[in-house]
């Protein structure tokens, strides 16, 4: 059996080699086609393609360019180096190294003046590769941004992949056609983000940092029986949108796990996102959540300090609360509760976490609550937002407990077929509690006082 040449190319100056690390990345993809089995076929359906084969050959082609000369010679100055402070640290690891000799760790490669990517491209255009992968390729060190468009365009070589990219991102736009544009997000981003986030846990594992293990979702009703609205949402799952009213206490937060398990068991999306108006009530949905759903993430901006506490408190370990907040920001969590601006956001593609933030989104059911609470600005973002969500088949269901008729007509401008809105109206919470013993005219608000205090016991 022939040797795989790359056994003898370092891929790190740790000393894991090329062929060490890809083998490691391509297991970590296996393990997450194993998870995001909704991801795989809604990608099938829109590509035709295989997403798990796409996924595995991205992987086994990222890191190839690290072949080149210049760049391994720099890489074993560095392993060099690293050997040397080993024989006197022999307990120790290469990220206590590289934390002890900040200046010394990887000096070599950070001054060689190459991009391993720009290699690795060279190598894999000669496959005919689908340029959705040559892109996640491209991407996977984070730098197809128009940020790094000099480093691209300074280096004759490769000049060409930079005018490819831009060429395909250009004919998509001037077409100008919505639907168009959400396809090809969702083709090139669901392996762009998902070859990073293989990337950063395979390196993650090689280096001994913590990893947040990968998880389904798994959500059991808790109670004997179901509410009127719990029942009314479970037999409506199959819906595009559902719009629901139902007051405070109804029982609309296991109403939307519940509507949320059928998604996921039908491959209609992969986990579940709860979008809250405002961090405060972020964190009330998430602690409730998490009564029932252990794995729940939480992000918006101050999310952090909410597993700050139980750090703080010992409930839990420092390394892991970052990790879970990181796979919440990514919405990589079973379920995550955030506020609505952290999805809006993510349509801006202005940081290139928003690439896998926009793919997980595109493979979930949505539940935004308390949607009476914003105002005609963030609605009308929102309305984009649910516009993008449609194109992707992306199961939605919006609750608030006054949700007016006329979000009937505003929600339907996103493309959503919807008849009604569902409510429970034999619930003993939409009952009278007070008879209408007497209407009177006024002309001043003091004459309401009467109305207002029984005056059967006080005196006027």
């Amino acid at each position: 059996m022939k040797e795989d040449k790359r056994s003898n190319i370092l891929a790190k100056p740790s000393g894991i080699t090329l062929e060490q690390h890809s083998s490691d990345v391509m297991s970590e993809m296996s393990d997450i086609c194993q998870i995001l089995i909704g991801t795989c076929e809604k990608y099938k359906k829109l590509t035709g393609k295989d997403l798990a084969m796409r996924l595995s050959v991205s992987a086994k082609w990222h890191d190839n360019g690290k072949a080149c000369k210049t760049w391994q010679e720099a890489c074993r100055k560095d392993f060099h180096n690293y050997q040397l402070w080993k024989q006197k640290h022999t307990d120790h690891s290469f990220k206590e190294y590289s934390s002890e000799n900040r200046n010394e760790a990887g000096f070599h490669l950070r001054n060689v003046g190459i991009r391993h990517e720009f290699y690795s491209l060279d190598e894999a255009v000669t496959t005919n590769m689908p340029i959705s992968i040559l892109a996640a390729i491209a991407a996977h060190h984070r730098k197809l941004g128009l940020g790094f468009e000099d480093k691209w365009m300074n280096n004759p070589s490769f000049k060409k992949f930079w005018n490819l990219f831009r060429k395909t991102s250009n004919d998509i736009s001037e077409k100008e056609s919505f639907a168009l544009v959400c396809d090809k997000l969702l083709e090139f981003d669901t392996i762009r983000g998902l070859l990073q986030f293989a990337d950063h846990r395979a390196s993650a594992k090689e280096d001994g940092e913590f990893v947040t293990k990968l998880s389904l979702f798994d959500y059991h009703f808790p109670f004997a029986d179901k509410r009127g609205i719990q029942k009314l949402v479970e037999d409506n799952w199959d819906n595009e949108i559902l719009l629901v009213r139902a007051p405070t206490g109804a029982g609309k937060t296991d109403a939307s796990l519940l509507w949320g398990s059928r998604q996921i068991a039908a491959h209609k999306a992969d986990r579940l996102v709860i979008a809250m108006p405002t961090r405060f009530t972020a964190n009330a949905l998430s602690v409730n959540v998490a009564s029932t759903l252990s794995d729940t993430g939480l992000y918006h901006s101050s999310a952090w300090y909410s597993k700050y506490s139980k750090v703080q408190n010992g409930e839990m370990d420092m390394t892991e609360a970052l990790a879970q907040q990181k796979m919440a920001k990514l919405l990589a969590t079973p379920i995550t509760v955030c506020t609505i601006d952290h999805l809006l956001m993510s349509l801006s593609f202005t940081q290139e976490s928003h690439h896998l933030i926009c793919s997980n989104l595109a493979n979930s059911c949505v539940v935004i609550d308390e949607a009476d609470f914003y105002d005609d600005f963030t609605l009308a973002n929102i309305l984009f937002l649910l516009k993008v969500l449609h194109k992707w088949n992306v199961p939605v269901m919006i609750m608030s407990a006054s949700l007016p008729e006329s979000a009937l007509q505003l929600y339907r401008k996103a493309g959503f077929n919807i008849e009604s809105i569902i409510e429970d109206k034999d619930s003993d919470r939409y009952k009278k509690c007070f008879n209408i013993r007497k209407q009177i005219k006024y002309d001043n608000i003091q004459d309401m006082y009467l109305l207002l205090v029984d005056y059967q016991y006080y005196t006027l």
